[in-house]
């Protein structure tokens, strides 16, 4: 088999072969929505390569055959711009895999950085509604899912444990003052809308 390392794990067409027994038709149509979003300003710049280097996303994409390939690049590409907090959330999210896989691994950088969208996560993530969010959690992040005993928002729920790691208690996503869904998650917030000093996500509320 071909064997590529890429962010300190080796893959190889092995790893493709054991993947194609579940089905990636979800992961598929949620990367290339997240990269489509880079592309007209959804999503930071960085979702172009699922928030990952571009050599790691080029070698994964390879191992998977995915994404669109007449998909243009966004408009400020190539760019050194991201979220400070894209990274930590990319490493949660990977940490909490169960296997090492290529699609886990691109999942991984792709639901963070939908996370960093003005819109519900499963919006900017391209899904149905929140059950497919769900569904590709429970697939690839399976400790991640048990760990929401208290069944908060996805976005809401990762962010929180982010800040748990990092140790900012309260630790919001980005653009929540701008939500009208505020109150729910943050019950006591003062203010559902008006401007969010934090909407790149480098600071905490």
């Amino acid at each position: 088999p071909k064997w590529s390392i890429c962010n300190g794990v080796e893959w190889s067409t092995r790893s493709r072969c054991r993947r194609r027994a579940m089905p990636d038709s979800l992961e598929r149509r949620l990367l290339d929505a997240v990269r489509g979003h880079a592309v007209d300003g959804r999503l930071p710049a960085a979702a172009w390569t699922a928030g990952l280097g571009q050599a790691e996303f080029d070698a994964l994409v390879l191992l998977v055959g995915a994404c669109d390939p007449g998909l243009p690049p966004p408009p400020s590409w190539p760019s050194r711009s991201r979220p400070a907090l894209l990274s930590p959330l990319v490493a949660l999210l990977w940490s909490s895999r169960e296997i090492d896989d290529p699609w886990t691994r691109l999942m991984a950088g792709t639901v963070a950085c939908a996370a960093f969208g003005s819109r519900h996560l499963w919006q900017d993530l391209g899904a149905s509604g929140r059950h497919e969010v769900t569904a590709l959690l429970e697939r690839h992040f399976p400790y991640v899912v048990a760990a929401n005993r208290r069944q908060l928002k996805w976005k809401h729920h990762l962010f929180c444990l982010l800040g748990a790691e990092l140790r900012v208690p309260d630790l919001r996503p980005p653009h929540c003052g701008d939500c009208d869904e505020l109150p729910v998650c943050f019950p006591g917030a003062p203010g559902a809308s008006g401007s969010d000093p934090e909407a790149d996500g480098t600071q905490a509320k």
